[in-house]
């Protein structure tokens, strides 16, 4: 029992298969910090962190970050700076998974990422996420309507409490030759019951 309890346990298989990644995941990571943060940004995870004796370590998953000029610590990044980097963590899982996986991947949703960033920040995010919307949909969740235009289709969901209503724009941002019997059609609106919370 000791054998597969250690064996499969935190710190047996599971441990080796997640350090084996880490290095492809931080590849990654850093690839699109660089992306959205600047030259010379980086994020990254490791399996082990220094005791405070500095004399033994602790198997702990820790995320080591540097923003030339800003920062040299994760902790020490504002909170727009923490967003992009916590983008650049799981869009570099996403990735690692799409490529070991033998079926394909076909949409990524994206939950208000846009709190807490900057104007600037907020445009490296959207191009960011043009580039992964070539391969497969994003599908972008957010209450900033400054966001309208980022995509060739919006839905709106209003809800009064028992119902949701969601209302469809039939791709307003698209070219009416390659949309134009979808772009001609009005707005579309569905009632949708909702389930109290108990």
């Amino acid at each position: 029992l000791q054998f597969w309890v250690e064996g499969f346990g935190n710190s047996g298989l599971k441990s080796f298969l997640f350090e084996a990644a880490i290095p492809e995941i931080n590849r990654r990571a850093t690839t699109l910090a660089t992306r959205l943060l600047g030259d010379g940004a980086y994020v990254r995870l490791s399996a082990t962190t220094a005791l405070k004796s500095k004399d033994a370590v602790r198997e702990k998953l820790s995320i080591e970050s540097c923003l030339p000029g800003r920062t040299k610590r994760y902790a020490g990044a504002s909170k727009g700076q923490k967003k992009r980097l916590d983008l650049c963590l799981l869009l570099a899982f996403r990735d690692m998974a799409v490529s070991k996986s033998d079926k394909s991947f076909d949409q990524l949703f994206a939950d208000e990422l846009f709190d807490g960033l900057d104007a600037t920040g907020s445009a490296a995010v959207v191009s960011l996420l043009r580039e992964y919307a070539k391969n497969s949909p994003v599908f972008l969740v957010t209450h900033d309507d400054r966001l309208k235009s980022c995509g060739d289709r919006i839905l709106r969901v209003i809800h009064d409490g028992t119902h949701a209503v969601v209302e469809s724009d039939e791709f307003p941002n698209a070219t009416p030759k390659a949309h134009s019997e979808v772009a001609t059609k009005p707005i579309v609106r569905r009632r949708v019951a909702v389930k109290a919370a108990q």
